[in-house]
């Protein structure tokens, strides 16, 4: 098996060579805007998921005192002390 290269076929692997490592670049960018994409729409996730909770909990909070405060309107109405 001959191991030389003609300098034609030099220049046809360089040709391929430099077209892989484009194509390659390319989508190591693509790669890399995606995770960064991804990382960004976790992060909002994330965040979001913590003003849910923190609604949840304010809405917690809102419905004990209206609760509290019908009862207290209640009792008052009807004479009965809140002891």
């Amino acid at each position: 098996m001959d191991r030389t290269a003609s300098p034609e076929r030099i220049a046809v692997l360089q040709d391929q060579y430099r077209h892989a490592f484009t194509r390659y670049q390319l989508a190591k960018r693509t790669a890399d805007q995606a995770e960064a994409a991804c990382n960004a729409a976790l992060r909002a996730c994330e965040a979001a998921h913590d003003d849910e909770v923190n609604a949840g909990r304010e809405v917690m909070r809102a419905a004990a005192a209206l609760e509290a405060a019908s009862d207290t309107a209640f009792l008052t109405e009807h004479g009965i002390s809140a002891c």
